[in-house]
């Protein structure tokens, strides 16, 4: 009997995918949704495709398809190869303060901000946006979950947004979804996970978190 390839059977975009084992598989859309949920919850479908992207710690971002400049930070200077290989297009590397590093890329600021450290970078943030701009804090990475002796009308520049996402999956579209979901099969959309744990290694997990060596998603199989 002759064998069928996975390019044969499917074609070549969803090749990949399904060559995968089933437990490869599950691991990868472990991650996939959470990064939906976090991405597509927080950014605007719709942007503007003319405007500079902020991304705070480094994350894949899809609006790379809406054609829109990213800029992405990171604290390791190994990092930056491989965010450029994800399709960031500048790497800032983060000392915990980097608005006029972002200055010198973008002088008049960055139109969307999408803030995943949380309150410890959000003053910083803030600054990085241009006049009408838009930061979201989704992410609490750093620790911290209060602000303390925040002043709106110092803190936020003037006609800066300040928002959040903390939703769920009814806020987000189910036709937004399947397309990101497509992506990912295609090759198109990429989701790259460093390294598996189990529930028993879980300590050794938020070790290997903490530490920022991670050079993509982490997965723990429960």
């Amino acid at each position: 009997m002759a064998k069928i390839s996975a390019e044969e059977l499917v074609g070549e975009e969803l090749a990949e995918w399904y060559s995968l084992t089933p437990t490869e598989r599950w691991r990868q859309s472990t991650k996939l949704w959470e990064t939906y949920l976090s991405l597509g919850g927080s950014l605007d479908p719709e942007s503007d495709t003319q405007s500079p992207f902020f991304d705070r710690d480094g994350s894949d971002s899809p609006c790379k398809k809406h054609g829109l400049k990213v800029i992405s930070t990171t604290r390791n200077p190994d990092k930056v190869e491989l965010l450029k290989e994800h399709g960031v297009d500048d790497v800032i590397i983060d000392d915990g303060t980097i608005a006029a590093k972002v200055g010198e890329n973008s002088p008049n600021g960055v139109d969307r901000v999408l803030e995943l450290i949380g309150t410890a970078t959000l003053r910083d943030s803030l600054k990085c946006a241009a006049p009408g701009g838009v930061v979201c804090m989704t992410g609490i990475l750093g620790n911290a979950w209060t602000l303390n002796e925040f002043t709106p009308m110092g803190d936020i520049p003037h006609t800066v947004r300040l928002t959040v996402y903390t939703g769920e999956a009814r806020d987000l579209s189910a036709n937004l979804l399947q397309e990101f979901v497509d992506g990912v099969a295609s090759g198109k959309n990429h989701i790259k996970i460093d390294r598996t744990f189990t529930i028993d290694e879980i300590v050794e997990a938020h070790r290997y978190m903490e530490s920022n060596q991670a050079s993509g998603k982490l997965v723990v199989l429960v």
